[in-house]
C-alpha cells in the first residue's frame, strides 16, 4: 500500500485539524521542542539542537508512512503519524506528540480516534499498535480512553542514551474499534 494518493489529505477533529506534514511545518516544529525541551523526555529523539536535525527527521519519512501536523486554529501544536506498514499483517504503528502549551484538553484523545477511524475505514487496516514510556502516564490514559489493550510491559528493545526505557506496548483491532464507536 503506498500513500502517494493521499497528498492532500485533511483530516478534522473538534478542536483541532490533521494535515500531512510540511517542509514548511519545520520551523514550527523545531520551535517547540526547543521552547518545551521537555516534549523528548518521552520521545526515542532528543531534542534537536540544529534546525537542520528537523528537516532531516522531515526527509527520512517515506512513502509507507504518514506524517500528520496537528494544527489549532491554523496553528501547528505537534506532529502524530503512522508509521512501519505491516501489508501481511494490515497495520501500522501509531505515535504523536503535542505541544505542552496544548496537554490537557482532550487534544490528544481527539486525535488518536481520528487516526483510528482513518486507518480503520479509509487504509483498511485491521489493526494498529502503539506505545508509550511506562512513566509517560498522560500518553497512557490517552491509549486507554481510545479502546488500545496493553499487549506488553517492561523494558524492551528501545534505549535512550543507552539506558533500556520501560515500555507499554498497545493494539487496537478494528472489530473492537467499532463497537467502542457504537
Amino acid at each position: 500500500m503506498e500513500f502517494g494518493r493521499f497528498k492532500n489529505l485533511v483530516l478534522k477533529t473538534k478542536q483541532c485539524k490533521l494535515r500531512l506534514y510540511r517542509r514548511s511545518d519545520v520551523e514550527s516544529c523545531f520551535k517547540i521542542l526547543q521552547k518545551y525541551p521537555e516534549i523528548t523526555r518521552f520521545t526515542l529523539f532528543d531534542t534537536p539542537q540544529k534546525i537542520e536535525e528537523t528537516y532531516e527527521n522531515f526527509e527520512s519519512g517515506g512513502k509507507y508512512e504518514l506524517n500528520f501536523a496537528i494544527l489549532v486554529k491554523g496553528e501547528f501544536i505537534g506532529r502524530c503519524g503512522l508509521h512501519k506498514l505491516d501489508d501481511k499483517e494490515k497495520s501500522m504503528e501509531f505515535g504523536f506528540w503535542i505541544s505542552p502549551a496544548f496537554q490537557g484538553r482532550g487534544i490528544g484523545t481527539e486525535v488518536l480516534r481520528e487516526i483510528c477511524r482513518f486507518a480503520f475505514e479509509d487504509l483498511g487496516l485491521s489493526k494498529l499498535e502503539s506505545g508509550a514510556f511506562a512513566e509517560n502516564i498522560a500518553s497512557i490514559r490517552v491509549h486507554e480512553k481510545v479502546g488500545f489493550q496493553v499487549v506488553g510491559k517492561g523494558v524492551k528493545k528501545f534505549k535512550k542514551h543507552d539506558r533500556p526505557i520501560s515500555h507499554v506496548d498497545f493494539e487496537l483491532l478494528k472489530k473492537d474499534f467499532h463497537k467502542l464507536k457504537k
